[in-house]
């Protein structure tokens, strides 16, 4: 199986080298390098190729912020995993709105941290319960995210589809709901995002909340 290529930018060596240490018992996980900083992010990236990087937010030199700013035109194709000490719902929601896949809490255990590196490899995003209700709540009256389609052009089993992923459930989950194959439970989502506009699961709740056919809890 081929292995996830990760990479680290976290200022402070004892953390470094403690992922690092746990990262090297994961036979589906190969950390690339770890940097202390942005820039050095930057320059290793010039010369190694990796999947995910895992950002922290507050650096010298180069900050997270400014780190991720550089990354999207330069690497767009490498996905962002934030880190941080703050969960400030508008700083949380301005990631997610550049492009970042996950937001983790710098406290988090390593098992989420798997949970998110994993996820955002195979579906490309993560977001736990917490992050999940900030980004609803602060983009769900945004006028950047206006999904256009007409009220039935979603077929009955893509509704059906859609609500559960209103209500979190994952592919594996939805397909034993349905009684269909994972990979069919793709295809429904593949639909209903070109059918919702959205770009990633998050849109589609925003879609069916803006529509009325599911409500916050």
């Amino acid at each position: 199986m081929k292995k996830i290529k990760i990479a680290i930018a976290e200022d402070h060596k004892i953390v470094r080298e403690g992922y690092a240490a746990l990262f090297e018992q994961e036979d589906s996980i190969d950390l690339v390098f770890a940097a202390e900083d942005g820039q050095v992010a930057l320059d290793q990236l010039k010369h190694e190729k990796i999947d995910i990087l895992l950002l922290d937010i507050n650096m010298p030199n180069l900050n997270g912020t400014e780190t991720f700013d550089i990354l999207k035109v330069e690497f767009p194709e490498i996905k962002v995993i934030m880190l941080s000490m703050y969960y400030d719902n508008l700083f949380i929601s301005e990631f997610f709105t550049k492009g970042a896949r996950a937001y983790l809490d710098k406290n988090c255990s390593f098992e989420t941290m798997l949970e998110a590196i994993f996820s955002v490899h195979n579906q490309g995003y993560y977001f736990n319960e917490d992050i999940s209700k900030i980004l609803l709540h602060q983009l769900i009256h945004s006028e950047d995210i206006n999904p256009i389609f007409s009220d039935d052009s979603l077929t009955k089993k893509e509704m059906e589809v859609l609500l559960l992923i209103c209500q979190e459930k994952s592919n594996s989950e939805i397909a034993e709901i349905l009684f269909k194959s994972i990979r069919t439970i793709e295809g429904y989502k593949a639909r209903i995002a070109i059918k919702t506009n959205a770009r990633n699961p998050v849109g589609m709740v925003i879609y069916a909340i803006k529509k009325g056919l599911f409500q916050l809890p």
